[in-house]
């Protein structure tokens, strides 16, 4: 660990912040400057998402006084924003942390094999995005040994609280890697993430906010648009992770629904189409023995931003028989269901569906 008693706050070199109203993607990566350096514009991470990333020198912020408020961050395009990041380090001290990874290489080795280090619970708050729903990838792994755990908690979303750490050697992965939290931006509004110690000490490797949408999405939708629900639009689906089968990382999300309303997903290797099944104002799009997500801790609230996410475990795959794997090559296909209503009646409706296939 090495530390220094200068601060300097810098963001590829940049610090003019011109106003902006558009939602813009970020990436930051956390550690010293000088040794793995910023990852370059080929690192899409977890998210899939490239571009410009920002470089936060923990050297420069090591034995300095917080709140620390850090400016002049670019969009992955390279644009500057308004965007600001304010550090507020609860802990014991903030310092950086280095350890060459060997299954890193690249921009992997850049984001992930140098870190900032935190004693104890941390505040990070993004101030100054634009308004609308965001993805917030929180990269949390330490290098050296998988027992480090970090607790990542973003109050303003319904995803829960999550654990983070791991072997890298699996390559991303949801809760070894990385922490995934989706946000609904008001205007004027921060979102603020907490981090806290789970095992021995929490790091913080890089954050990526991501408009909804614009991240690295499996597969291919279709029989869309789906049925216009109670918000006014049509809900959605979509799958995000590793398009490997070995990685067993890929999640599911269903979007544009009512809040606070309950849904799962459903799942078959046949497409099909009936309309309003069982008085649903939407569309059964998946045919053929159909699979439903209702397992322990499968059936999903919206909450107040209207989506929800389901990890899936590929080799527990649902279906009316039992669970099967997922093998590599297969197409697999996804939807969801969910509450809805109508002039206040309470009935069902289903988003789009998506055709996945790992390789």
């Amino acid at each position: 660990m090495r530390a220094s008693t200068n601060i300097i706050l810098w963001a590829c070199g940049l610090f003019v912040a011109p106003s902006a109203t558009a939602q813009v993607g970020l990436n930051l990566d956390f550690g010293p400057s000088d040794v793995h350096g910023t990852p370059g514009p080929s690192e899409g991470a977890a998210a899939q998402v490239g571009g410009a990333w920002n470089g936060v020198d923990t050297d420069a912020l090591s034995g300095g006084t917080f709140p620390v408020t850090i400016a002049g961050l670019v969009d992955t395009s390279g644009v500057p924003t308004p965007v600001t990041l304010v550090i507020n380090d609860l802990g014991t001290g903030l310092q950086s942390f280095l350890y060459d990874d060997p299954a890193t290489v690249g921009g992997d080795d850049a984001l992930l094999d140098d870190l900032a280090f935190f004693g104890g619970a941390a505040t990070l708050e993004i101030r100054g995005l634009a308004a609308g729903q965001y993805d917030i990838f929180t990269y949390a792994a330490v290098p050296s040994g998988a027992d480090h755990r970090t607790r990542v908690r973003i109050p303003s979303s319904s995803d829960p609280i999550q654990t983070v750490g791991g072997d890298f050697s699996g390559g991303y992965q949801a809760g070894v890697t990385h922490a995934r939290h989706a946000v609904n931006v008001a205007p004027g509004s921060a979102v603020t993430l907490q981090l806290n110690v789970a095992a021995e000490f929490m790091s913080l490797n890089g954050i990526q906010v991501v408009p909804f949408g614009a991240t690295g999405d499996l597969g291919a939708r279709y029989c869309t648009p789906g049925a216009t629900n109670s918000t006014g639009f049509p809900g959605e689906v979509s799958a995000f992770g590793s398009p490997r089968r070995v990685d067993n990382d890929v999640a599911l999300t269903a979007s544009s629904l009512p809040t606070n309303t309950f849904g799962f997903f459903l799942t078959s290797q046949d497409q099909g189409f009936t309309a309003t099944p069982g008085g649903s104002l939407g569309n059964l799009c998946l045919g053929g023995a159909i699979g439903r997500y209702v397992g322990a801790g499968q059936i999903l609230n919206s909450g107040t931003n209207g989506s929800f996410t389901l990890p899936l475990d590929l080799a527990a795959t649902p279906t009316p028989t039992g669970l099967v794997s997922i093998t590599a090559g297969e197409a697999w296909n996804f939807q969801a269901w969910y509450r809805d209503s109508l002039l206040g009646i309470p009935l069902s409706n289903l988003t789009d569906a998506l055709v996945l296939t790992l390789l």
